[in-house]
């Protein structure tokens, strides 16, 4: 049946990506490289954008974060596959080094086959890190909470692409990701972030120790980011893309 489908797909004219690892895919199922057209997924950069120093501290006031921590976001589905379980245990060996750290998690699992938010929990509670870890549930004013942070940390086992990710960077934060999938369409290393080796704990909490101490670093990952966010994902980047690609298979009427 997936063979048949496969024929099927397969007389289409183009083949829309969004990142390179789908590219690739399209590539080993036999499509044509000169019908593959790269578009990839795009924000509102409008809605996502940093927080002065003044405007943060009223976020957090608002929305019941600590003042003075350094605030890591993490957002999407509190699901298993996102390298959430690997991120708490990380985040164990940073709470042990730095009190004033604190991690924030965007999102909910719900009722989802995948969710992995109630052992999530359970775990931050095993750990005697309850107090350092905010779990935001489902929540639809996620820009405010990016806005209220200091760095965004994506640790997901595989990714299409991450519009999350740019979402945080966007919002000026300093981004650490997962060497895999499209995020390494949005990251590069040492340039507008970090990549880091997939479930390495060590490296995790490392990372996001030095990061913590080198402001220097943050601000710089930070301007690079808001730049990527901007100049590659915007929403109508994407938009003025995918109409030039449908005017180009429209048939000509002389309209």
């Amino acid at each position: 049946l997936l063979g048949l489908r496969n024929r099927l797909f397969l007389k289409a004219n183009r083949f829309l990506t969004i990142s390179r690892v789908i590219r690739e895919e399209y590539l080993a199922g036999g499509v044509p490289a000169d019908r593959i057209v790269h578009i990839p997924n795009g924000i509102d950069v409008a809605s996502f954008t940093p927080a002065d120093a003044a405007t943060r501290q009223a976020l957090r006031l608002r929305l019941g974060l600590p003042q003075s921590a350094f605030i890591f976001a993490y957002s999407g589905k509190l699901n298993r596959g996102k390298g959430l379980d690997m991120l708490v245990r990380a985040w164990a060996r940073v709470r042990a080094a730095r009190k004033d750290a604190h991690l924030l998690l965007i999102g909910a699992g719900g009722q989802q086959f995948l969710s992995c938010e109630n052992t999530l929990r359970g775990e931050a509670e095993n750990r005697g890190l309850a107090s350092s870890i905010t779990f935001t549930g489902y929540v639809s004013n996620v820009a405010d909470y990016l806005r209220a942070s200091n760095a965004f940390v994506f640790p997901s086992e595989s990714e299409a692409l991450g519009l999350a990710l740019i979402e945080g960077m966007s919002c000026g934060l300093p981004a650490l990701g997962s060497a895999t999938g499209g995020i390494l369409d949005i990251l590069e290393d040492g340039v507008n972030g970090r990549l880091l080796p997939v479930g390495d704990e060590l490296a995790w909490a490392e990372a996001m120790l030095d990061l913590m101490a080198r402001p220097d670093q943050q601000q710089a990952w930070a301007e690079a980011g808001q730049r990527t966010a901007r100049d590659r994902f915007s929403i109508e980047s994407a938009a003025v893309a995918h109409e030039h690609l449908f005017r180009s298979l429209a048939p000509h009427d002389g309209r």
